[in-house]
This record gives C-alpha cells, sequence and structure tokens, in this order.
C-alpha cells in the first residue's frame, strides 16, 4: 500500500490525498442538537419543558426528580416528572439517536476494497504480485439523494418521538385528575356517611319516643353499612389511581405516598371556533406532522431507488510486480445489470409512498373529528357538570331537609327519608364524577388541537390547569 501511495505521489498529488482521506475519514455521532429539537416540539405542543436528555452527564436530572418529588405534588410537577423519569419515554427518545446515526452513516463512504494476488512460478521463472484499491464511484452521486432521504426520516422521527412524549404528557395530566377525583369521590363518601349517620342517631331518638319502629332503624343502619362498603371501595380507587399516577412518573414508591395538592378545575365557559381549530390542529398536531415528513421521506426514498440501477462501479489504483519490474495503473470494476435493474425495489419504494399517502390522508380525517368530538365533549361535560352544582345538588339538599323535618314531625315515614338522602348521597358523588369528565375534556382538547389551552384562550378564559 505504502508502494502504491508513493508511486501515486510522484505523479499526482491530489489523488494520493484523495485515496487517504478515503482510508482515514471519519465522522462524529452526536444527536444532542436532535434531542434539543424533540425537546423545543414537546414544549411548543403542550407548554411543559424539561424533557430527558440522554447527555446529561451531571447528577442534574437526578437532583431536580428529587426537588419535585420534596413536599406535595402539584400537577406541574407531575408533567415535569413524567418528563424527565419515564422509562418508557426514555427508551423511545433513543430513536432519535438512531435516526440520527443514520443521517450520519448516509454520508458515508463505503469502505475501500484492497484486492491481492500472488502467482508462484511452477518451472524457472519469477514470482508476480498483483494488488489493487478501489472505491465504489456510484457512491459519489448517490450520498447527496441518501442524505436528503436520511434528513428526511429523521425529521419524521423528531415529529413522531415528540408526538410520543406529548401523549405521556396527556395521559399523565388525565390520570392526576383521576386521581384528585378520586381523591374528592373519597371526601364526599366520608362525608355521605356522615349523613346517613346522623338520620341513623334521628331514627333511634324518633325510637325512643315510640314514633319510630327496629325496622325503621335498621333499614337507617343498613344505610350505614352500605356507605361504608363505598367508602372501601373509594379508598381502593383512590390507591390505585395514585399508582397507575406513579407508574407513568417512572416511581417505585407507594401510591400512599404521593399527596396531590391540585383541585379539579372550576367550571368555565369557552367559545369555540370549529373551523380555526382544525386550521390549528392541521398545523400543530405533531404525528399529523410526523406523517407529511414520512410522506416526503418516502418520496425521496422512491426517487433515490430510480437511481440505482447502477450500484456498483468500482475504481482505484492498481500495482503489478514481477521480480524487480513494477507497473502501476488505474483499475476498475463494473457490475453490469443485466438481470438486477431494481425494478422490484422501485416497485416496493413507490407501494410505501403510496401507503404513507394514505396514512396521512387517513390521519387528517382523523384529526378532523377529534377536533370536533373534543369540543363538543367539552360542552357537554361543562353543561352537565354545572347543572349539578346549580340545580341538582342544591335540589338533593333541600329535598332531605324536608323529608328529615316531616319524618321528625311524623308527617312521612322512614322511607322517604331514604329515598331523598340515596338521590343526594349519589348526586354528591356523581358531581365530581362529572368534574373528573370536565377535566379531561380540557385535556382531550389539548390533544385534540395539539397546543396548550394556554395558547388557545384570552387570558381572561384561561382554566387553572
Amino acid at each position: 500500500m505504502r508502494v502504491v501511495l508513493r508511486l501515486i505521489w510522484k505523479g499526482r498529488p491530489w489523488l494520493a490525498a484523495g485515496v487517504l482521506l478515503i482510508i482515514t475519514g471519519c465522522a462524529t455521532v452526536d444527536p444532542s442538537l436532535d434531542y434539543a429539537r424533540t425537546a423545543k416540539k414537546v414544549e411548543q405542543a403542550t407548554g411543559h419543558s424539561g424533557l430527558y436528555s440522554a447527555f446529561d452527564e451531571s447528577n442534574g436530572t437526578k437532583q431536580r426528580i428529587d426537588e419535585l418529588l420534596d413536599g406535595s405534588l402539584s400537577r406541574e410537577k407531575a408533567v415535569e416528572l413524567c418528563l424527565l423519569n419515564n422509562a418508557r419515554l426514555q427508551t423511545a427518545l433513543l430513536e432519535v439517536g438512531l435516526s440520527h446515526a443514520e443521517l450520519v452513516q448516509s454520508g458515508l463512504l463505503s469502505n475501500p476494497s484492497l484486492n491481492g494476488l500472488v502467482r508462484l512460478p511452477v518451472d524457472a521463472g519469477q514470482s508476480a504480485i498483483e494488488a489493487s484499491i478501489v472505491q465504489n464511484l456510484i457512491e459519489l452521486w448517490q450520498i447527496p439523494a441518501k442524505k436528503r432521504l436520511a434528513k428526511k426520516a429523521l425529521e419524521s422521527t423528531v415529529m413522531r418521538i415528540a408526538y410520543e412524549a406529548a401523549r405521556a404528557v396527556v395521559e399523565t395530566k388525565s390520570a392526576y385528575y383521576t386521581a384528585i377525583a378520586a381523591k374528592e369521590i373519597l371526601a364526599v363518601e366520608k362525608q355521605n356517611i356522615a349523613t346517613t349517620r346522623t338520620f341513623l342517631d334521628l331514627v333511634a331518638a324518633q325510637q325512643q319516643s315510640g314514633s319510630a319502629t327496629e325496622v325503621d332503624v335498621n333499614a337507617a343502619r343498613a344505610e350505614v353499612l352500605e356507605q361504608e362498603v363505598t367508602l372501601r371501595s373509594a379508598q381502593l380507587a383512590f390507591f390505585d389511581s395514585k399508582r397507575k399516577l406513579a407508574i407513568l412518573l417512572g416511581l417505585e414508591l407507594s401510591p400512599n405516598d404521593l399527596d396531590l395538592s391540585d383541585p379539579l378545575p372550576p367550571l368555565a365557559d369557552w367559545t369555540f371556533d370549529v373551523s380555526q381549530s382544525i386550521d390549528l390542529a392541521k398545523e400543530n398536531r405533531l404525528d399529523l406532522q410526523a406523517a407529511i415528513e414520512n410522506v416526503r421521506a418516502t418520496q425521496q426514498a422512491t426517487s433515490l431507488e430510480k437511481r440505482l440501477f447502477l450500484r456498483n462501479v468500482n475504481a482505484g489504483i492498481g500495482l503489478e510486480s514481477e521480480g524487480s519490474n513494477f507497473s502501476v495503473g488505474p483499475a476498475m470494476r463494473l457490475q453490469l445489470p443485466v438481470y438486477d435493474q431494481n425494478q422490484a425495489q422501485i416497485a416496493k419504494a413507490e407501494m410505501r409512498y403510496a401507503q404513507a399517502s394514505q396514512t396521512l390522508e387517513a390521519l387528517t380525517v382523523e384529526v378532523v373529528q377529534q377536533v370536533r368530538g373534543a369540543q363538543e365533549d367539552y360542552r357537554t361535560a361543562n353543561d352537565i357538570a354545572r347543572s349539578y352544582k346549580e340545580r341538582i345538588l342544591p335540589l338533593g339538599e333541600n329535598s332531605l331537609d324536608l323529608a328529615q323535618e316531616s319524618f321528625r314531625s311524623g308527617k312521612t315515614g322512614v322511607l322517604s327519608v331514604l329515598i331523598a338522602q340515596r338521590k343526594l348521597l349519589s348526586a354528591r358523588r356523581e358531581f365530581f364524577q362529572k368534574l373528573e369528565q370536565l377535566a379531561l375534556s380540557v385535556i382531550n382538547i389539548e390533544a385534540a388541537i395539539g397546543l396548550p389551552v394556554s395558547k388557545l384562550f384570552d387570558v381572561e378564559q384561561k382554566l387553572p390547569l
């Protein structure tokens, strides 16, 4: 090899330099900027920053997680914990690094080939040596196309992984408010037990005065026992909701150690422009942007495959020696496209492009309908929750008070009180279930449009989410 380069250097130093560049060329793989772009996309879609970075060699991430776990856990802290500590999300983020590595690989020439042949004399004569180093020249005009394809694939990966992170944020918010709703319902069930016990005391007092029977007392006591069972179920639901939240946060600690501080959001009236919301979704949904980039990537791939009817055109330098005689000259090897003209790969690339285009069209329809559905869900949930707060609950409280007063005066029996009591206890429980549905409907609007609510409404209209 040294002989070849020395001979080349005497006449064509630029060619020797090119051979050395091919032999020693290298590229570094540093996807940190792509991770930063992914984090920026997530922040734009969710309003939350602090995405896990595989390049944080300090203890900054661990320290921040410890800080977030110190004290009660707000919704904002929960989302940040998910972005920093969710192992499944961290695994998905590595795909950005893999895609960046593919981009680096697309810009590299394949390694040169070194061929050698030694011929030994059978009778009298001299031994002969042949050697050549060749490089596939076809790659010189394939590399730009390959790099464009790899860039499109990387952009699609960034969008797709950012969308997965945004979905993780949506799941965390939903899990948080489900746990808060379970906490509120647990408090309601304790209030309901107090209500049933108060009525049991009233019936027992009426029995002492001869106005109630043992049957009445047993009926009131049965309500207390049933409510105790309901309370136990509510305790389990609260524990299980916090356990599911802990999974999203990547925490092994006991769910009982999670102290959730934020309440369910209050009622609010928002006015939606459906057409404007659909346009925003088409501009901002990360999965839609990923699908668009995938269409572009498959289009680039089709164009590249059409160029690959010639796959190998190798050229380089050959050396031959026989005794003390040396000769050097160009070497070439060409693969003839006689049978395989890449027609099958071209057809596959065209089919993938068609698939990607159809997928984009189907996803666009889904996004439009998701926006419509999310807004209708919000309006319905808000109307129902308001009806419970302003009409159903006050009516239930008043009905129970009137039934108890009528029972005290001996005008009605215990059954009328039990009916009114059951309706009120159920209404209290259902009110917080409706508030949970309202909170989830707001989160679904964010997910459907691909923007946080803070960017969708005026400051005066914001929900404290």
